[in-house]
């Protein structure tokens, strides 16, 4: 059996606190660091967001650029809230100025058919898609029918209830 003296004892007990302290510190770090991975980071987020963001895409491209001649209104409607500036002021004045009139002389329907669409890249702030679309056209005077496929690429940005179309071009290669 070992005597410690006082000294001894003393420093027995402060490396035993210390041994205790450095204890507590890695589990209080430990305990950190499991919360600050539960904090999603702004890649997850697009992660996550990129089915919404398709939803969002594919029923703002449908809804706009789908009209009847009927009701040619819905589509100024859908473009007033599925788009943001300025592609909306761009979209109206293209489709007051060539579509609307036509389409009421000719009785025309068109239907847009998001066919396949693909997320190019995706951040919390917008994101890039790229979509095969296939525009059907009938012309109710005459009972002409068109088909025509596009590839575009389309931008989204979120907005105040999910996500808003902002641009639309069509694909190139470059």
């Amino acid at each position: 059996m070992t005597t410690e003296s006082p000294p001894d004892r003393r420093k027995t007990a402060l490396v035993i606190r210390l041994v205790l302290l450095w204890v507590v510190l890695v589990l209080a770090a430990v305990v950190v660091t499991g919360r600050d991975s539960s904090v999603v980071s702004p890649a997850r987020v697009a992660e996550q967001a990129r089915p919404a963001i398709v939803a969002y895409a594919r029923k703002a491209v449908e809804t706009v650029f789908t009209y009847d001649w009927t009701d040619l209104e819905r589509n100024r409607t859908a473009a007033n809230t599925m788009t943001v500036q300025p592609f909306t002021a761009r979209f109206l004045s293209t489709f007051d100025n060539t579509i609307a009139t036509p389409a009421t002389q000719q009785h025309l329907r068109q239907t847009a058919t998001v066919l396949n669409i693909g997320v190019i890249e995706a951040s919390s702030a917008s994101a890039r898609l790229l979509m095969l679309v296939q525009f059907s056209a009938q012309r109710q005077t005459t009972g002409q029918s068109t088909n025509a496929p596009g590839v575009l690429v389309v931008q989204m940005v979120p907005g105040p209830s999910g996500w808003l179309l902002a641009e639309l071009t069509p694909a190139t290669s470059r």
